[in-house]
């Protein structure tokens, strides 16, 4: 693969700037984000940006270029675009989000200690050998940041080594994950992650009684199905699939069926896959006091929330 500057490779020449870019953020009463400090670094000429919550406030938009030749790149982009829509920002134009792009590389492995395929930065920077700051550390001042609404000066300078830490962390996985990056197909998943946002901070209204009836009775519905559709015997008492089984059964059928090999999140030797993004799912119930008590405003989000 042939690269431009920065060693980025030839696809991505088409960037006159490439941006990294990383909130921090609480969460209010709705689950909706409270912007509390950005970092942002250009990949080629290492310029950074660094603005707490109020100078976040202060201003209009993002605090660089957005043009048709700028991109913006994040690990779990979704949260940083819901960032933008709480300070009424417009979205960047090009959005690359390498939580979406490992997914898609390593979709289709078998990786030991990822068995969800969702993983979390860290996660990420172990499967390229990139070195990170300590999980605990992560910890410490996440906790700082959602536990409190004011800031000490000493606390915000916490904040401010560790979202830029986060930040200096993706972009390392960005050059690596670059090379095997299909950029149309990953600009038209930042373009969906777009949409992603606006769903995760607005909602979708769903008949509560419905879909709280559903909950109560899934495992039973699922069993159902499984009793009278699983002619194989690949699914268990208690309705998990048992990957041994199927190999069992393309085993003694001959079918041909390439099995992935186990891989670590320590191991130096990659393997591209498809470049369908793994994607996650999940949903959150916020009441609303001016509809009627029978629905509420399901949050969800097809990519959405890897701990980054």
């Amino acid at each position: 693969m042939s690269c431009g500057s920065a060693g980025l490779p030839i696809s991505f020449d088409r960037f006159r700037e490439v941006w990294d870019l990383d909130f921090e953020y609480r969460l209010d009463d709705n689950y909706l984000p409270v912007p509390v400090a950005l970092f942002a670094k250009e990949h080629r000429t290492g310029t950074e940006i660094a603005m707490r919550r109020e100078q976040l406030l202060s201003t209009t938009r993002l605090p660089f270029d957005d043009g048709a030749d700028v991109v913006a790149t994040s690990y779990s982009a979704v949260a940083e675009l819901g960032c933008c829509l709480q300070l009424r920002w417009p979205f960047p134009r090009n959005v690359l989000c390498t939580y979406f792009e490992t997914s898609a590389q390593i979709n289709g492995l078998d990786i030991v200690g990822l068995g969800l395929k969702r993983p979390s930065l860290l996660e990420a920077c172990e499967l390229f050998d990139i070195p990170h700051m300590e999980k605990e550390h992560k910890a410490h001042v996440r906790d700082i940041i959602l536990n409190n609404i004011d800031y000490t000066e000493e606390q915000w300078q916490e904040i401010a080594d560790y979202n830029r830490d986060d930040g200096l962390h993706d972009i390392p996985l960005f050059a690596a994950l670059a090379p095997n990056i299909d950029v149309p197909a990953a600009l038209f998943r930042g373009r969906y992650a777009k949409t992603v946002a606006v769903v995760d901070a607005h909602g979708l209204p769903v008949d509560a009684d419905g879909i709280n009836d559903l909950a109560a009775h899934w495992h039973a519905l699922r069993m159902f199905y499984i009793r009278r559709d699983d002619q194989f015997g690949l699914y268990d008492d208690k309705g998990s699939f048992r990957e041994d089984r199927f190999e069992a059964i393309v085993k003694a059928r001959g079918w041909a069926c390439p099995v992935p090999q186990p891989a670590s999140l320590h191991s130096t030797a990659r393997r591209s896959a498809s470049s369908a993004s793994t994607t996650r799912s999940f949903a959150r119930y916020r009441n609303s006091a001016t509809r009627s008590p029978n629905y509420v405003w399901v949050l969800f989000s097809t990519q959405s929330a890897p701990t980054v």
